[in-house]
């Protein structure tokens, strides 16, 4: 509240209007967004070149990658190929060429269920599926509590299941199956025996995470935000109960010319769970069906190819990817010590609160959306410019927690907790009242109204006006026109002399 008055008023003092809010979560949201798109401003592409074989093996064709050495020129300080005179030898030098194979190896894979909906999960799918910000979420996901009773309490940042609600599940699938015709076949896949992870008394928090409840109801009555996200919360459930996905992940190594080459594949052993998810997943070019090969095993280089690559910018924030980066900001942290408080505090802000914090960001006019990201403005900026750096870091919340444990052990008393606090907002206010340059008041036009006028943005965006500043306590209404930084008086003038 101190530094919140103590910068606004330097704000003011600097000719701009409106409150400057500091707060150990939403400060820290504001930097952490700002932080991301200035360094997608600053990002050029690289462009780079990887080089492909087709490989000829008496089991079968197959593709490998070119994988250049320690030593090889061409490379840029990431390991990347950008010289493409290097490239395009290469491709030259390897067709029809003989190798061998070095290496091969299968190795089974396994992943697990996925993990319960915390907010922050479900959140994270609404924004990529449907578009929904964190708040919309929050209140469509507190309707099919509330209203609906078809989905657990929402407000909550964990992702397990008490071990005891195991056996709800046989009454949950059949309530689906009544409420949800159509995923009848889901429901017979599923085997409600299987105990997965999620199940998990030593993760549960003060609430566990959303789950379907197992009311029987009219699925008419909802609307289409809030049928989106029951299916999502029941898919969720429903894969509980399906086998582990599994597959067998096969690398292969070989030589030819004196150049190394690597090729990777899956064969899908158990498609367990990931029935449930039919989206495609991210296409990889590395990823392929292999033959059995063995080491030994000779092979011909049909053909090579060269790939035109650029780098690809960082990601700005999302509606959705906002608040789990709240909750887990403590990876934004370099301090070990901060980054564990902040990891075993579960981030800055609760569940319930993060999306409102967001939607405070953006009326204050410090986030905006742009497309699908969520980006700063030039006030949020100009704000955070104006701000010591103690309170943009999250590592603020992880100092008020070390010592809030420290006095619940006894090592740390309240009083000098206080004193604590009091030495640092002084030491904020101080910061405010630093360098503050020197702002001579222009005097208001109005004969004897002891007010002074302020320079204001426009609303609109289009530049600023000039406004007394006595217009509340007084009613006075004397305002000009900005003219290169000064009100411009003409106008006013000309009225005066034609009244008189």
């Amino acid at each position: 509240m101190n530094a919140s008055r103590a910068f606004t008023l330097r704000a003011q003092a600097q000719g701009n209007r409106g409150v400057v809010p500091v707060g150990r979560v939403m400060t820290p949201t504001l930097a952490m967004v700002a932080a991301a798109d200035d360094k997608f401003a600053k990002f050029r592409p690289v462009p780079y070149h990887f080089v492909t074989v087709m490989v000829r093996h008496a089991a079968g064709d197959f593709r490998m990658r070119w994988q250049p050495r320690e030593d090889q020129v061409g490379l840029d300080e990431e390991g990347r190929l950008v010289d493409t005179t290097v490239a395009d030898d290469l491709v030259v030098r390897l067709a029809g060429t003989a190798g061998t194979i070095t290496n091969y190896a299968s190795i089974p894979k396994i992943e697990r269920q996925p993990k319960g909906l915390s907010l922050a999960g479900i959140g994270l799918l609404a924004s990529e599926m449907f578009g929904y910000s964190a708040t919309q979420t929050l209140q469509i996901c507190q309707a099919l509590y509330e209203t609906h009773k078809l989905a657990s309490y929402p407000r909550t940042d964990c992702e397990y299941l008490p071990e005891n609600q195991h056996a709800a599940a046989p009454a949950i699938l059949e309530a689906l199956r009544h409420n949800m015709p159509a995923i009848a076949p889901w429901i017979d896949g599923a085997d409600a025996s299987i105990m997965s992870r999620t199940w998990d008394n030593a993760k549960i928090t003060a609430h566990h995470g959303i789950i379907p409840t197992a009311m029987r109801a009219d699925l008419s009555h909802l609307n289409e935000w809030e049928m989106n996200l029951y299916q999502l919360i029941v898919r969720q459930y429903i894969a509980q109960f399906y086998q582990a996905y599994t597959y067998d992940e096969n690398t292969v190594q070989a030589s030819a010319v004196g150049e190394a080459f690597a090729a990777r594949g899956k064969v899908v052993t158990e498609p367990g769970w990931k029935q449930l998810f039919q989206a495609p997943l991210e296409p990889d070019d590395d990823i392929q069906a292999l033959p059995v090969l063995q080491e030994e095993d000779p092979i011909g280089m049909l053909e090579a190819t060269r790939h035109d690559k650029q780098t690809t910018a960082p990601k700005r924030f999302t509606e959705g990817t906002l608040p789990p980066a709240m909750e887990n900001i403590f990876r934004y942290v370099d301090d070990p010590e901060d980054r564990k408080t902040l990891k075993d505090g579960d981030g800055i802000g609760a569940p319930s609160t993060r999306g409102p914090i967001i939607e405070e960001l953006k009326r204050r006019g410090f986030l905006t959306n742009r497309g699908k990201w969520l980006v700063s403005t030039d006030e949020g900026r100009a704000v955070l410019a104006m701000l010591p750096p103690e309170v943009k870091s999250p590592a603020l919340t992880a100092h008020f927690q070390r010592q809030l444990r420290e006095i619940e052990k006894g090592d740390r008393s309240i009083d000098q907790f206080v004193s604590d606090q009091v030495r640092f907002v002084d030491a904020l206010i101080a910061q405010a009242r630093a360098d503050l340059p020197f702002v001579k008041h222009i005097a208001c036009p109005d004969g004897q109204c002891p007010g002074h006028m302020r320079r204001i943005p426009r609303k609109d965006g289009t530049g600023h006006f000039w406004s007394c500043s006595a217009w509340r306590s007084s009613g006075c209404n004397a305002s000009a026109s900005d003219v290169d930084g000064k009100p411009d008086f003409t106008a006013r003038k000309k009225l005066t002399s034609a009244a008189s």
